[in-house]
């Protein structure tokens, strides 16, 4: 479905050259073909963790199952360092916020 969306949306360019190398680098991503392919899959991936992070800030949930899901599903190294580092982050908020329970109690 996706395909069909964009090949409308870059049909509605009409025939030219920037129409095809869109839809190109849309396959590209979509098939993981080469090494950018890889990397914009890993930002994309990234940009999600660090949304459902903000949501456990913002609101105090807790989306630990999504989060293990996520675990070993990146391969560029620097995403993978960022990646790491997120956790590091989401862990000491869990952990602050135990002792903020703890204390309360």
């Amino acid at each position: 479905m996706e395909k069909d969306a964009m090949r409308q949306l870059c049909d509605k360019l009409g025939n030219l050259p920037a129409a095809n190398d869109i839809f190109a680098l849309f396959c590209e991503y979509e098939d993981n073909a080469t090494p950018e392919a890889h990397l914009v899959k890993d930002l994309d991936k990234f940009e999600m963790i660090v949304q459902a992070y903000e949501y456990e800030k913002i609101d105090g949930a807790t989306l630990h199952s999504f989060f293990e899901s996520t675990r070993g599903k990146f391969n560029h190294p620097e995403v993978k360092q960022w990646v790491e580092e997120l956790y590091r982050k989401r862990a000491e908020l869990h952990r602050q916020r135990a002792e903020e329970r703890t204390e309360a109690q």
